[in-house]
């Protein structure tokens, strides 16, 4: 970055990064860039909050704010009256001002480039480069003209217009890393290197836009989100290693490395950053959630292309950052999309608004940060909303074709209303993750005056219901839905916490046994094995419950959820050495866990390691200071060691 007196700073964002991908790659010596980047500094996981549906997760890094505070729940919006009923997300939906906004209202120079709902780019006093700017409207770039609405201004879209790069320009040289067969590919068939080269030249379009900013402009933030390796693993994740049984074997050999390959490309494009913002520049490398790997991954439904690509994300993201303020070598934990705004506007030494939801990352800084500057709240820019055109639509088609929406129907009114169900019931998601189950409900209730016989909705505010104990008005919506012919393994599992609650055991362990002979794979399934895992132990079945958590783990190692319920059982059941191990691995994946600490310190209690049980117990009374269990077993310590040493002196005593 040419030079400026504040502090700087570089936020790149890659939705789908996932440190699963990673750190095999790093190791391998395949992503120079990202190795570097962990060596010089911090790194950490970041929790994806709910609901999981892009853009909600982007945008909370990109604000400061969770869902129910940056008002969008989701991709699109309907759009009644207009020929496809609905429309995608603009700059109209975002009801607050993003980190590049906030921070120059504070004086800053800033940037921002590549982020969901910035378009129409406004003009204002950060600069604005909207992610619809690398999307190709022709068939060449020739007949692609440059869209005022992309960038915030109209010099800076002159400046920029020519650094597109359109799809039929992206060569064999660029497919070739991502596709190494790429000559045995028949082009008229294969409609999929077509798809691959459009992701290129999107990222590519983006990438010379921030570049161009970082050599020609004085800024103190530049903030980028790049979607291609999100956009990329929607698509190929399927092929890559281990190959599931539904690839053929020719797609498995040409296809299995082209997500690496969109790694590969990233970590290219972040050593280009990190050249032109030089040593002086903070960097915050991050993704809002990770992606599916492994046996999470879900086949495609119904002879779909492609599953619903919110099915796929998995709950912990990247966190990376290095600079001159922040640790060499060190982790930060308990880290949530919505904190790292206010972290930036820390690093920049910047005022943080006082609405924001997140908090500052202070456990990142060599130095912890004076008290955060109380900020005025920063208003949004006003905008009105995109209009229908034929941009809109097709951007809109796109996404519904690769998973990113999913919108039922195929006449515009059955549009419109599947797209206001799919809002409101992500905008209940969010109220459930706040424990805000009344306003759930309430959402649950548009969503159903919609469509009143949406299965998603009924069982989603039977769930409600029971959480909020009115299991009266739980079972008249389960008997609903039973009445309409639904039935599979979500259903059982809440009929099994019915009657658990009934005290039937017989009936709940019936129903348990019901949705554990389903086919449990993928993100949705793989959670509901653990939940019903948990409702075994739970009910004092402890052996099924310890093979159900085996099945689980046996499925997906790295699940925290599955490791720590497994090893909760075996601590309880004496298994000391195996517990340890299980709950070891569950802290590796979240380690803001006071239960697992105070596990863990229970078994290096039993096989009287003292010292260590005082850590583990410490460590959760840290997390959750009010801990009965940790608290005692602390007490527990105390007295084994005063009854030790009164032993030792009385020894000591004899002649």
């Amino acid at each position: 970055m040419p030079e400026t007196t504040r502090p700087k700073l570089l936020l790149l964002h890659l939705p789908g990064a996932d440190w699963r991908v990673i750190h095999p790659l790093v190791d391998a010596g395949r992503l120079p860039a990202f190795a570097e980047l962990i060596d010089q500094g911090c790194i950490g996981n970041l929790h994806m909050r709910q609901p999981s549906i892009e853009p909600a997760p982007s945008l909370s890094v990109a604000t400061g704010r969770l869902a129910t505070g940056h008002g969008v729940f989701g991709p699109a919006k309907p759009a009644p009256g207009t020929p496809i009923g609905a429309r995608p997300v603009d700059r109209s939906d975002l009801a607050v001002a993003t980190l590049a906004e906030m921070a120059a209202a504070d004086g800053a120079a800033a940037a921002a480039v590549g982020w969901p709902a910035s378009y129409p780019a406004h003009t204002g006093p950060a600069i604005q480069v909207s992610d619809a700017f690398g999307h190709a409207d022709g068939p060449d770039f020739e007949d692609w003209p440059a869209d005022p609405a992309t960038v915030s201004d109209a010099e800076l879209l002159e400046a920029l217009a020519d650094l597109r790069l359109h799809p039929t320009e992206v060569a064999a040289e660029m497919l070739g890393p991502f596709v190494p067969h790429l000559s045995e590919v028949d082009r008229e068939t294969d409609e999929r290197l077509g798809e691959l080269a459009i992701e290129i030249a999107r990222a590519a379009s983006l990438h010379a836009a921030a570049t161009w900013l970082l050599e020609e402009r004085p800024l103190d933030l530049l903030a980028v989100q790049l979607d291609l390796i999100e956009t990329v693993s929607a698509r190929f994740m399927p092929f890559r290693a281990p190959r599931q049984g539904h690839i053929s074997d020719e797609d498995y050999r040409l296809y299995a490395g082209v997500v690496d390959g969109a790694y590969q490309f990233a970590d290219l494009l972040l050593a280009r950053y990190r050249e032109l913002a030089g040593p002086d520049c903070h960097i915050l490398v991050v993704s809002s959630h990770g992606f599916a790997t492994g046996v999470r991954r879900a086949a495609p439904a119904g002879g779909a292309r492609t599953s619903q690509v919110s099915r796929q994300y998995r709950q912990f993201g990247v966190l990376a950052a290095a600079g001159p303020a922040i640790k060499a070598d060190g982790m930060v934990f308990g880290a949530a999309g919505h904190d790292i705004a206010p972290t930036a506007l820390a690093l920049l030494g910047l005022a943080t608004p006082p609405d924001l939801d997140g908090k500052v990352l202070t456990d990142l800084f060599l130095e912890a940060p004076g008290p955060s500057l109380a900020g005025l709240p920063v208003a949004p820019e006003a905008t009105t909303p995109m209009a229908d055109t034929a941009y809109s639509r097709r951007r809109l088609e796109e996404a519904m074709a690769r998973g990113f929406v999913s919108l039922d129907g195929t006449d515009a009114e059955t549009m419109a209303e599947s797209a206001e169900v799919a809002w409101r019931l992500a905008e209940a998601a969010a109220q459930i993750e706040l424990h805000e189950h009344a306003a759930a409900l309430a959402a649950i209730e548009a969503a159903l005056a919609v469509q009143p016989a949406h299965g998603g909705a009924m069982l989603q505010k039977a769930r409600c219901h029971f959480v909020l104990e009115d299991y009266d008005a739980c079972r008249a919506v389960l008997e609903d839905l039973q009445a309409d012919g639904a039935s599979g393994p979500e259903i059982d599992h809440l009929a099994a916490e019915l009657a658990f609650k009934s005290g039937d055991r017989e009936t709940g362990k019936a129903h348990v046994d019901s949705a554990l002979a389903a086919d449990l794979r993928g993100v949705v399934g793989l959670t509901l094995l653990e939940r019903l895992a948990r409702a075994l132990a739970r009910e004092g079945y402890v052996k099924e419950a310890e093979a159900t958590f085996r099945r689980a783990v046996a499925e997906d190692p790295s699940s925290e959820s599955a490791q720590k319920g497994l090893g909760a059982i075996l601590t309880a059941t004496g298994r000391h050495e195996q517990a340890l191990e299980h709950l070891g691995k569950a802290l590796s994946e979240a380690y803001l866990q006071a239960d697992v600490h105070c596990n863990m310190g229970r078994s290096f209690f039993a096989l009287g390691r003292l010292e260590d049980a005082a850590g583990a117990f410490n460590r959760a009374i840290e997390i959750s200071p009010n801990m009965v269990e940790a608290i005692n077993g602390l007490a527990a310590i105390a007295h084994a060691m005063g009854r030790d040493a009164a032993a030792r002196a009385a020894g000591d005593s004899q002649p």
